[in-house]
């Protein structure tokens, strides 16, 4: 199964929302790579700023995704 999940929330501080959604990525990849993977598990990152871009070091510390980033305007 393939997950997409919104990371926007996360791109600038991580407050609230943003932090919650940054954990919750963090757990699914935890999952996928805990046995989830032999079930086709795969978790990947959605953003879509004009400004905002998904920050290397937060996201080298969730571990394996894969981060698909556009500038497409909301």
């Amino acid at each position: 199964m393939r997950l997409l999940l919104d990371y926007r929330p996360a791109l600038r501080e991580r407050t609230g929302v943003g932090e919650y959604v940054h954990q919750l990525a963090r757990a699914l990849v935890q999952l996928s790579e805990d046995g989830a993977d032999a079930a086709g598990l795969t978790v990947e990152l959605f953003t879509s700023s004009w400004k905002d871009r998904p920050d290397p070091a937060a996201i080298a510390e969730l571990g394996p995704v894969r981060v698909i980033d556009r500038r497409v305007p909301v």
